[in-house]
């Protein structure tokens, strides 16, 4: 899909343009303009013209490292924590029953990113102690 496509799909399917756009449920975070093999070659889907919005009118394929490309890059609550594990998350718009099972969610993912912070804390603490005790014995020969 070309960018032009996309926005006269987007103000088809939202004239005033006050819609959340997701992708696959999570924020667009930026839009980024690069070669289309920067970062893998792209992957484009060619389409019966006869069909194209009128249903399933996929025919093929095409993969190519030639032209420009417009990458959206997506963030989604996984991921603030990944890079925050204390960030506030508002579930207040979510029902009972929902709001439990991403309550859930997101326990075990701070978690999962503690645990990690607290493993590569303690494998720079015995790094620098080596350092250290390297450097203490290297003094040492110096004398």
């Amino acid at each position: 899909m070309t960018s032009k496509e996309l926005i006269a799909a987007l103000q088809k399917e939202d004239p005033e343009g006050n819609l959340e756009v997701c992708v696959e449920n999570k924020d667009i975070y930026f839009v980024e303009y690069k070669q289309a093999y920067w970062d893998g070659r792209l992957q484009r889907l060619i389409h019966d013209p006869d069909l194209k919005n009128k249903g399933y009118s996929i025919i093929g394929g095409k993969v190519t490292s030639r032209g420009m490309k417009l990458e959206l890059h997506v963030m989604g609550i996984e991921d603030i924590i990944m890079d925050n594990p204390d960030v506030p998350i508002d579930l207040s718009e979510l029902e009972e029953r929902d709001r439990q099972e991403w309550e859930k969610c997101i326990a075990e993912w701070r978690q999962e990113v503690k645990d990690i912070i607290k493993e590569v804390n303690d494998k720079y603490e015995k790094a620098e102690w080596v350092i250290q005790d390297l450097r203490d014995r290297r003094n040492s020969n110096d004398l």
